[in-house]
This record gives C-alpha cells, sequence and structure tokens, in this order.
C-alpha cells in the first residue's frame, strides 16, 4: 500500500487546543455523535493516542473506504477526500462554538 501525504490549513474562531482535544483526543466518542450518519464508532486498536497509536474507524453503509492493491488515486479523489475532511472539521467547529464550555 502506497503513502499519500498532503497539508491543508483551516483557520477557525475556536481556539487551537479545544478543537485537537475534540478532534484528536476525544474523536472516540465526539465523533460518533456529531456524524452517526458517517461514522459508527472509533476504537483504539494499539497506542495510547500519542504517535503510533492504530484507530479503527467504522463508517456506515456508503461510507467504505478499502484501498485497492495497485490503485491510482485521481486528483478528483483527493479533492473530495479533502472536502469531506473540511465538512468534518466544520461540524466539529459548529459543535465547538455552540457549546463554548466543551472540552475548555
Amino acid at each position: 500500500m502506497g503513502v499519500l501525504t498532503f497539508t491543508e490549513e483551516f483557520s477557525s474562531p475556536v481556539e487551537a487546543k479545544r478543537l485537537f482535544t475534540a478532534m484528536i483526543l476525544e474523536a472516540d466518542s465526539l465523533i460518533p455523535q456529531l456524524l452517526p450518519q458517517v461514522v459508527t464508532s472509533i476504537e483504539t486498536i494499539e497506542g495510547n493516542g500519542g504517535p503510533g497509536t492504530i484507530k479503527k474507524f467504522t463508517f456506515t453503509e456508503g461510507y467504505k473506504y478499502f484501498p485497492k492493491p495497485d490503485a491510482e488515486i485521481k486528483e478528483e479523489e483527493i479533492k473530495e477526500g479533502k472536502e469531506k475532511a473540511a465538512a468534518l472539521y466544520k461540524v466539529v467547529e459548529d459543535y465547538l462554538v455552540a457549546n463554548p464550555q466543551a472540552y475548555a
């Protein structure tokens, strides 16, 4: 399996520490709660949340991601993935703005 890396930057009215806590440290419980139509669960397979931690995301029907051997990733697929990531970011950001006490 190949590795694909890209960078995307977003600005936010929410403090970086709160966003990091919500989207990374507490994602296991928060993401399935905010997006149950996309993610049913997130579980830690190995590690304690630090570098090298492996997490299993279980997606609802229609949101399956299975890499195919020797598959080529097209520019349009990268764009679509970035748009989905931005949408996830926006959902978490909106939740934090509406709930200023969360992850403070």
